[in-house]
């Protein structure tokens, strides 16, 4: 959990498999899995009462860099789609499933929001809208993927 000495490690852990990852459709699979992993940190926290302010900000700071991560790498592969003459079903799929994934972590975070404490609150709404923007963001690249692939 963030506030623990080994985070670090965890953190460390993360950014290697990430460097190790290749593909972009496997690389935007693991900043989901890790999406799924920060709002799972953030409920745990949230339901502490003396969970550090600092504890949940870096969580709300892990989870931005990621979903900002991931759309880089969704876009990247679709102007290289665009490039080559299309993008492969197979990453749209797995870009269609990282946005359920997103609404369905602002879904859940939205539900912790009622009963977290007022120290915690704006952090978690701070996240929410973090996700709220990812998943717009990752809809539009499935419109551009979409008309893309009327065009051929």
């Amino acid at each position: 959990m963030p506030g623990d000495i080994l985070y670090l490690v965890k953190e460390l852990r993360e950014n290697t498999q990430l460097w190790f990852t290749r593909s972009p459709e496997a690389k935007v699979d693991l900043y989901t899995r890790f999406v799924r992993v920060r709002v799972d940190e953030l409920q745990t926290l949230a339901e502490r009462d003396a969970a550090p302010a600092r504890d949940i900000a870096q969580a709300v700071e892990r989870l931005g860099d990621q979903l900002n991560a991931l759309d880089v790498e969704v876009s990247e592969a679709v102007e290289s789609g665009v490039e080559s003459g299309g993008v492969a079903p197979s990453f749209v799929q797995t870009v269609a499933d990282a946005a359920v994934e997103q609404d369905a972590a602002r879904i859940a975070l939205q539900g912790t929001l009622g009963s977290a404490s007022s120290s915690t609150q704006p952090d978690l709404q701070r996240a929410i809208l973090i996700l709220a923007d990812a998943s717009s963001r990752v809809a539009a690249a499935l419109e551009s993927m979409a008309s893309g692939e009327q065009g051929r």
